[in-house]
């Protein structure tokens, strides 16, 4: 607990130093609260003191009357022209602690000549010129109390040194009166020495709150600063409406996007008048505009914030005009220059055409060379299948029954070739039409098995075709299933060695995995690399390997496949490992099947 020394000495010694900006807009409020007081108080000890001197005139001695009136007259009348000076200023930025210790003890000086000059002139015997110098003490020891508010210390300390001596004189009468006259007037004191104390909170808090206030101020500042330029630096052209539809913000982009008539464009036009004031576009919404229509649907997109729309401007070049309502009222639009945008658009387009004009050059051409191809071929064919048979005699020569089941297997994989790629230029196109039909799945089996079989027996290879019982029928194209089957297992045949085997197999979905039915092809053979499954599935696409070099092929039956299963909903996946085999899985998806009748 502190001693009673030591609370007046922290008092006497006044505020400590501090820099912080709190701190320093108190103090700029204490100062600037003293000094509108000085004529105030001036004018109130003046004639305070001269009234005391005439009242007791009498019952003290004149020579040391005037010279305490004279005192306490002075020197607040000191401080006047200070306060002069000072009155139109503008508030200083700080105030050194220095300046209010100065101030506290000057005060509290002059509380202690108060209390000296009315102590030594307090009558002793006259008990209305008592009451008067109690009254007297009591109200300038409140008035200072409160007029020194702003700072506690002096405030306090004022009203102590002035009212102790006169008080205890007064206690030292003993009377009744007496002892009332000093309760009242300690209690008075005692009032406004709180209110100096709730008074001066209120001064800290009201200068916290505009230090707080100065730097939120400061940071808004800033960030209205930042934001004005961060759209000043973007490449967009932005526009920022008032409530009223008059224009606030905007940046350089913003006039640039109408050219030279940007500069009609100043801060507080309307829309309306910028509407006007700028050339109408050449087109807008694939449109060409007219003025009185351009300009009523202008306003009423911008005014319904109604999003987005592309417009062709006087200059040529193309915008992206974005409107939208804030929600405080206002508008923003904002342009983005799409000039560039639009240009590759028409190349792409113009590529496209080209793209589209060279795909049906293709396919027109394709379809007359099938023809043109295919005639030949099937009579190379059917001559090479008289050869064969003998039909008008037998050869010869057994060599020429041999060249010319040459000639037919060669002939019968060129017409294999020319319709693959009829086939691959027909579904790139979109012309590829698949023709539904219902049919048990035994059907396209017992195709493959019986055309396939000789094949694999031929190649070392063994292979069988099995399907669960009680499957579903299918809805699809029979001739493209059969085609599917046959590609993959030729495949599967071509590039599994001998001493191998190719298994086809068929089984029910469960629910959980969609519910249709899986078809799988599963060889032995040489299999492919991972990172060789997406060129096998291109066009054309090919890997090379020792087995692989030894077959002929165009590398399309991947992609027919995959073409044809899409054309069904289907997917077509490859599980694959280089000497480990290859599995192919057909999905057909559940919407395809044929549920059997209970």
């Amino acid at each position: 607990m502190l001693r009673p020394m030591s609370i007046l000495g922290k008092l006497w010694s006044g505020p400590t130093s501090s820099d912080s900006p709190e701190d320093r807009a108190v103090r700029i409020e204490q100062l600037v609260s003293i000094s509108k007081l000085t004529p105030v108080y001036a004018l109130a000890s003046l004639v305070n003191s001269v009234l005391t001197v005439v009242v007791l005139w009498d019952f003290t001695q004149p020579l040391f009357a005037l010279i305490w009136c004279a005192t306490v007259s002075v020197l607040p009348a000191l401080m006047l022209p200070s306060w002069w000076r000072n009155r139109t200023r503008a508030r200083p930025a700080n105030i050194r602690p220095a300046v209010i210790a100065r101030a506290t003890r000057r005060m509290v000086a002059l509380g202690l000549i108060w209390g000296a000059g009315l102590a030594w002139m307090f009558p002793s015997d006259a008990l209305p010129q008592q009451m008067f110098l109690a009254a007297v003490a009591a109200g300038i020891c409140a008035a200072g109390a409160a007029g020194f508010a702003s700072i506690p210390r002096a405030s306090i300390l004022f009203a102590l040194a002035l009212l102790l001596p006169t008080v205890g004189l007064i206690l030292n009468e003993g009377t009744v009166m007496h002892l009332a006259v000093a309760a009242m007037a300690v209690m008075f004191a005692a009032f406004f020495i709180f209110f100096a104390r709730m008074a001066h909170a209120g001064s800290r808090d009201a200068g916290h709150t505009r230090v707080a206030n100065a730097g939120l101020e400061q940071d808004l500042e800033v960030l209205r600063n930042d934001l004005l330029d961060a759209v000043e630096s973007i490449s967009e052209g932005f526009a920022f409406f008032d409530e009223n539809d008059r224009l606030r913000y905007y940046n350089r982009k913003y006039l640039t996007m109408f050219g030279s008539d940007g500069d009609k464009i100043i801060p507080g036009m309307s829309f309306t008048d910028i509407t006007q004031a700028v050339p109408m576009p050449l087109q807008f919404e694939g449109r060409t505009p007219q003025q009185a229509d351009w300009l009523e649907w202008r306003l009423r997109h911008h005014r319904e914030g109604a999003g987005d729309f592309q417009q062709q401007l006087a200059s040529g070049r193309w915008n992206l005009t974005t409107d939208r309502r804030t929600r405080e009222g206002g508008y923003v639009t904002v342009h983005v220059d799409i000039t560039d945008m639009k240009e590759r658009e028409a190349e792409l387009a113009a590529a496209r055409d080209d793209a589209e004009s060279a795909n049906r050059s293709k396919s027109e051409f394709l379809a007359l060379m099938s023809h043109e191809l295919r005639t030949p071929l099937n009579a190379v064919l059917g001559f090479a299948d008289i050869l064969t048979d003998e039909s008008y005699g037998s050869h010869s020569d057994a060599r020429y029954q041999e060249y010319s089941q040459h000639i037919h297997d060669s002939g019968s994989h060129l017409l294999r070739i020319i319709n693959e790629i009829l086939d691959l230029s027909t579904l790139e196109a979109g012309r590829f039409k698949i023709h539904d039909e219902d049919f048990e799945l035994a059907l396209p089996f017992d195709d493959v098995r019986r055309m396939m079989s000789g094949l694999a027996r031929d190649a070392g290879l063994t292979m069988s075709v099995e399907s669960d019982d009680g499957l579903p029928g299918l809805r699809g194209d029979l001739r493209t299933v059969r085609q599917i089957l046959i590609n993959l297992i030729s495949n599967a045949i071509k590039f599994t060695p001998a001493g191998g085997s190719v298994t086809v197999t068929a089984r029910r979905q469960s629910l959980a995995m969609g519910g249709g039915l899986l078809i799988q092809i599963a060889d032995t053979g040489v299999g492919i690399a991972e990172q060789d499954i997406p060129k096998v599935l291109a066009p054309f696409g090919q890997i090379e390997g020792p087995l692989h070099r030894e077959h002929q092929g165009t590398g399309l039956g991947l992609p027919l496949v995959q073409s044809f299963m899409q054309l069904h909903g289907g997917e077509m996946s490859i599980d694959s490992a280089l000497a480990e085999g290859t599995t192919i899985s057909l999905q057909f998806p559940r919407e395809r099947l044929i549920e059997q009748a209970a």
